[in-house]
């Protein structure tokens, strides 16, 4: 007979473990921001600022575009932003 202490010790013990390996990614992850930050200043340095706003937003809204729940679909993604330049 499994006893409910047990259960939940053991659910902790899993939620620690995850939170640990969660830890490591962290800094990993995070720089996906800076990426995303580089690549917004590129837009306002090669572009002007009459046409930079809108390549920003498509650029943004492509990544938005992507987002589907927890999943990410890079060609929703890509086919978003590609939209702007069949302009």
């Amino acid at each position: 007979m499994i006893k409910l202490r047990n259960l939940i010790s053991e659910d902790e013990s899993t939620a620690d473990k995850d939170m640990k390996a969660a830890k490591k990614l962290e800094y990993e992850l995070g720089k996906t921001y800076s990426v995303i930050n580089d690549n917004l200043k590129l837009i306002d340095k090669n572009l002007s600022s009459f046409n930079a706003p809108g390549l920003k937003a498509a650029f943004l809204d492509g990544i938005k575009a992507g987002v589907r729940g927890q999943k990410y679909d890079v060609r929703a993604s890509q086919k978003k932003f590609g939209n702007y330049f069949k302009r």
